[in-house]
This record gives C-alpha cells, sequence and structure tokens, in this order.
C-alpha cells in the first residue's frame, strides 16, 4: 500500500501561521493536494490539543472525517554545547492522545507551551529524547530541517560538526527542508539515516510542498513508523534548494551571490563592500561533506523536484499568485486529475486535454525541471524562469575580474 505523508506541519496557534490552519482547512487541504496522512502540528499547545481531543483516536493516529491525522509537533530545543549556544528545532510524532498529554507534561517544566505552537524548551535534545523514550518507547523524534542558517542540528549559526555532537542514533530519520534535497544530503554523514521529506506548512495551501512517499501494510502509526524506519521510502516530493533564502552565499545589500567554490576564493567575503558574506546551506553541506559530489550511497531513494502547483500557475499566466484566474485554474486542473500531486506527475498529452495546449507545455516544463534558478541568498527567496536566465547584477566570481 501507498501512501503519501506530510509529518510536519504547523495550526493556526503556532507564530506567523494562518488562521485558516485549522482541522477542517488541514483535512481539506490535504486532499486536494494528495495526500493520505498528515501531522497534526503543535500538540503541545493547550488551545490545539483541547481541539485534537475532539477527534476519534484509532491505530495511533486521529481521524476527522474519514481522514487520518498524526499527533505531531516542532519544538525548539535551546542549550549548550562547548560553551556556546545551540538551537535545534526537532519533530516529535507520538500514538495517542494519552502519550501526547504525558510528553506535554514533562516539557512543560522547560518552556511555556501555550506562548507559540513551536515552543522555546530549555532542554537538550538528548535528554528529551532519552525521557520521551522513557514515557513511551513509540515516540519518536526527528531533526527538523537540517541545513537551515538558522535552528537546525547542522546549521552553521550552531557550528556543530556532527549530528552526533548533540544526540544518539535513536532519531527516526533526517528532514531534508526546503533548502536541500536528498543528494545534498547523501554526501554527508546524514546518509546514515532515512531521508524523509515534508513541508513544515505555515498555511494550509503550503502542504505538501514537500513530501514522504511510503510502503505500508496498512494505515497505522506503528506500520508508518516501521516504514520510516525500514526505509521503505518509494520516494520524496522535493522542494527546489535554490528557491530557498539562504542556498547560495551572498550579500543582500550589495546584490551579490556566489557559490561555494567561488566565494571560498574571495576569502567569504562581499568583493564590493568587503564584508563577510552570509555563508548559504549549499557551502554548510560541502563543509561538513565526507563523500564527494554525485556519491549515492546503497541506501538512497528517488526523489523528485517540485514548484508547487499555485506558483507554477502564476508564472505561466503571468497573474498574482492569489489572484482569482490562478485559483480557478488551480481547481480546475485538481478537479480534473484528482490532486495537485497527479497534476505534477501528469504527461504532457494528458495536460493538453484539460488546459489551453500552450500553457500545457509551459506547466509541463516546469513540471520536468525545464527551468533556470536565480539562486537565493541572504535573505532574498529565488526565482526560476522558464528557458535562460537573466542575471540582474553579477554573480560570477569573474565579473569582478
Amino acid at each position: 500500500m501507498e501512501i503519501t505523508a506530510d509529518l510536519h506541519i504547523h495550526s493556526r496557534f503556532a507564530r506567523a501561521t494562518s488562521r485558516y490552519l485549522d482541522i477542517p482547512h488541514i483535512v481539506h487541504w490535504s486532499r486536494l493536494k494528495g495526500l493520505q496522512l498528515t501531522g497534526t502540528g503543535d500538540f503541545t499547545h493547550p488551545a490545539w490539543m483541547e481541539e485534537l481531543k475532539g477527534l476519534e483516536e484509532r491505530d495511533g493516529l486521529l481521524w476527522y472525517e474519514g481522514y487520518p491525522l498524526m499527533l505531531s509537533v516542532e519544538v525548539n530545543n535551546m542549550f549548550e554545547y562547548e560553551g556556546h549556544p545551540v538551537n535545534i528545532h526537532n519533530v516529535i510524532l507520538t500514538d495517542s492522545l494519552d502519550s501526547a498529554q504525558q510528553i506535554n507534561d514533562f516539557l512543560s517544566n522547560y518552556g511555556d507551551l501555550g506562548a507559540d505552537g513551536r515552543p522555546n524548551l530549555k532542554l537538550s535534545m538528548q535528554e528529551m529524547l532519552d525521557e520521551l523514550k522513557l514515557l513511551n518507547p513509540k515516540t519518536e523524534v526527528f531533526p527538523a530541517h537540517i541545513w537551515t542558517p538558522w535552528f537546525s542540528i547542522l546549521g552553521a549559526r550552531n557550528k556543530l560538526s556532527s549530528i552526533f555532537d548533540v544526540v544518539d542514533d535513536r532519531i527516526l530519520a533526517i528532514e531534508t527542508g526546503l533548502s536541500s534535497d536528498p543528494p545534498m544530503n547523501w554526501i554527508t554523514e546524514a546518509r546514515r539515516f532515512p531521508i524523509i521529506s515534508n513541508s513544515d506548512a505555515h498555511s494550509p495551501k503550503n502542504l505538501a510542498r514537500e513530501a514522504t512517499v511510503l510502503d505500508v501494510k496498512e494505515l497505522s502509526y506503528d506500520e508508518v513508523i516501521k516504514a520510516i524506519k525500514e526505509n521503505k521510502i518509494i520516494k520524496t516530493y522535493e522542494y527546489y534548494p535554490q528557491e530557498g533564502k539562504y542556498y547560495w552565499d551572498g550579500h543582500r545589500k550589495c546584490n551579490v551571490s556566489f557559490p561555494p567554490e567561488e566565494s571560498l576564493k574571495l576569502n567569504n567575503r562581499c568583493p564590493v563592500c568587503g564584508k563577510k558574506l552570509t555563508i548559504g546551506v549549499l557551502h554548510r553541506v560541502m563543509e561538513l561533506a565526507d563523500k564527494p559530489l554525485g556519491y549515492k550511497p546503497p541506501s538512497a531513494r528517488p526523489f523528485k523536484h517540485i514548484i508547487p502547483l499555485h506558483q507554477s500557475l502564476s508564472k505561466i499566466l503571468n497573474k498574482p499568485i492569489t489572484s482569482k484566474k490562478v485559483e480557478e485554474m488551480y481547481h480546475q486542473l485538481v478537479n480534473y486529475f484528482g490532486s495537485e500531486l497527479n497534476v505534477l506527475e501528469a504527461p504532457l498529452e494528458r495536460l493538453r486535454l484539460a488546459m489551453d495546449p500552450l500553457l500545457a507545455k509551459k506547466l509541463y516544463a516546469i513540471n520536468q525541471g525545464q527551468i533556470s534558478w536565480k539562486p537565493g541568498y541572504d535573505g532574498v527567496f529565488g526565482e526560476f524562469t522558464l528557458g535562460e536566465i537573466e542575471h540582474k547584477k553579477q554573480t560570477s566570481l569573474g565579473d569582478f575580474e
């Protein structure tokens, strides 16, 4: 049995999230996207937990109108490692409301759970893992978006050189995050763990921008966890890392950006003003790589880069992503194909039957990765275009020679 899961999301009780992240909207958009399992997010928040308690509980999952949700929450572990502060976002999964309540009772000793759906905890990652496993051996933990500069286990700001600096090998998996993809993880120690992808959605429409396709015998908590542990991952759907706002190195004020090898030639300094460049995710991966680019371990699983359909339609229609035209065509295509992920996988012949042939050709090109990128850097999101990209400013070291 094949299911597509998105286990790391948020509710409306997390900061900077949509007010529409309630149970009905999460389930509605999960179905539109083509998911068969979604995390609840934020179960540590008291108000959200009260809403979750109203759902049916079966097979280690919660159910709303026939759709399953897995109890999940992202937390920020704040502690010191070798004298410097560390902040790491981790996702917790568990198999019952009773277990979730026990977790909340424990974590409330280390932070204000009502302040944010993603609570700050003055608790080390290892101490948390140890205690959660004592409370319930079925509870699982995995580090979130492991390469982003802030709040990630291998992010540049935390200055850790290994996952094992701060936690043992009982973590369930590693999450690629929006700024990395499987090949970037295959060349580092991250390949020692199953590699999963999730949306970290802050609005319903962002669900499934990353997701994991699993081979399970049945839809239950135990089977999903077993599939991840045994690497029964059919494939992952991946955001293009180039779109992330910290993919390349660069200096936003001077409008310059570089891949790691060119930044190193500049001693990681801006060639315009001389200040230090903001070091991106790709650079950090290369710093910690123990295999050459292109290395593919035996444990590697297939993956597909995707552009969310709303973004693609905005591009090909030349309309704002929030426009009525984009929304109408989105629902037209989803109704025709059954889900957004089906649209992103559709062959050109079928797209032509569902929409204007010229638009179908453009959408298919985007879905097939026939696009060019101006990668994100120093807080600037990456931009994609069909065909060759026109750089607004210099982005190569050679432009300064």
